[in-house]
């Protein structure tokens, strides 16, 4: 038997091509930020010298501490606070500034109170400042930033200068009176007042006119007078929506009792 030449094929199935590998992405856990920054405290300069007549002592005032923060200011506080019964000698007085990460600012300074046969009754005195005018053709005013007037006092000023309305208020048309007071540490205070004029240059020069407004009487509730509140009259005006209006006396004003025959 003779077997003659053959061949064999395998046909061996193809793999299926691989996939590229995808690189997982691992988030990184970032840290949160530690806030280690101290608050911002400041506090009174030191009060020396503060005299009374009472041997043992006098109730002082001064400026009280501000602090600022990135985070906030949850704490502030002093443990001998402003308006406290000081005796003579001289105090520390230690204030204390929390954060809301609990960084904690520490500042100090000194009272020192004398005794004398001669009591502090000098009032703060205010640098003359003139009475301001300027220009606006909006009718609803300027905001209008003044400078402070300056103040001095014999011991020392402990509360201000502060005034009101504040420098950077709005202004309206017309004249705006600006109160300033100023304290010192014996309780004295001091004040000064001058005005800002606001112009509108375009102004037709009209007068503002008043709405009708009704006589007011009001029976007494004590011997010689009484308390009046009365609404502020209402004022129209051409130049502007809110003309100034006040009252001379002022609502609120004690009014002595008038016997009508």
């Amino acid at each position: 038997m003779v077997v003659g030449p053959y061949s064999t094929t395998v046909t061996v199935p193809a793999l299926p091509a691989s996939e590229p590998e995808v690189e997982e992405e691992v988030e990184e856990e970032v840290e949160p930020e530690v806030d280690t920054t101290l608050p911002n405290l400041v506090v009174s300069n030191n009060l020396p010298g503060i005299p009374t007549t009472n041997p043992n002592g006098i109730i002082v005032y001064y400026a009280s501490p501000s602090a600022t923060d990135i985070g906030g200011i949850v704490g502030l506080s002093c443990d001998w606070p402003s308006g406290t019964f000081f005796s003579v000698g001289t105090t520390t007085v230690t204030c204390t500034a929390v954060d809301t990460a609990g960084n904690m600012a520490i500042a100090s300074f000194t009272i020192t109170v004398v005794y004398s046969v001669e009591a502090d009754t000098t009032l703060p005195v205010f640098v003359h400042v003139d009475d301001i005018e300027t220009s606006s053709t909006n009718p609803e005013g300027i905001v209008y930033n003044y400078a402070i007037p300056q103040v001095s006092d014999n011991i020392g000023v402990t509360i201000g200068p502060t005034c009101t309305p504040p420098p950077g208020s709005i202004f309206l048309i017309g004249i705006t009176n600006v109160v300033c007071t100023a304290g010192d540490a014996a309780g004295n205070v001091g004040n000064t007042t001058f005005s800002v004029t606001v112009v509108n240059p375009n102004a037709t020069g009209g007068i503002p006119t008043f709405e009708p407004i009704v006589d007011i009487s009001e029976e007494a509730d004590v011997p010689n007078g009484k308390m009046v509140l009365f609404p502020t009259p209402i004022a129209t005006d051409d130049e502007t929506e809110s003309p100034l209006v006040f009252c001379t006396p002022s609502s609120g004003t004690f009014f002595p009792l008038v016997i009508h025959p």
